[in-house]
């Protein structure tokens, strides 16, 4: 996800305040054992504040993203796995607002833009079973 916050996120003069997000994934595997080729979703919300220092403006912003992936899960013995995952999503935003940082008098001047948009991801894994 942080290629996809920066892309989504910052312009110029602009830095992380505050992030965060919390999400989930299930995968159908297509052969037994955890092993093999899967295809799952995902779905994650984030939460972002950006500042921008220059302008002493806040940026709060939502987003919900659901991503289809795919992927194979490589059994290393009878504990240990690797694995290589691809993804594809959009993130739509919820919420955006635009506040004042102390100092500051022109949040009233600016709109949260719309960065709702597709991305890509490529992940690898390793891990345990346990």
């Amino acid at each position: 996800m942080g290629v996809l916050a920066h892309s989504l996120f910052l312009n110029q003069g602009d830095s992380f305040d505050f992030s965060w997000g919390v999400g989930g994934a299930a995968r159908y595997y297509l052969w037994t054992g955890m092993a093999g080729p899967y295809v799952g979703a995902r779905f994650e919300y984030l939460a972002s504040r950006i500042a921008n220092a220059g302008e002493l403006i806040v940026t709060n912003s939502s987003y919900a993203v659901p991503q289809l992936e795919g992927g194979y899960r490589l059994a290393l013995g009878t504990r240990f796995y690797a694995g290589g995952t691809a993804a594809i999503g959009y993130a739509f935003r919820l919420t955006g607002t635009v506040d004042n940082l102390p100092g500051g008098m022109n949040a009233s001047l600016y709109a949260a833009t719309d960065r709702s948009s597709f991305y890509g991801s490529a992940s690898l894994e390793l891990g345990v079973f346990f």
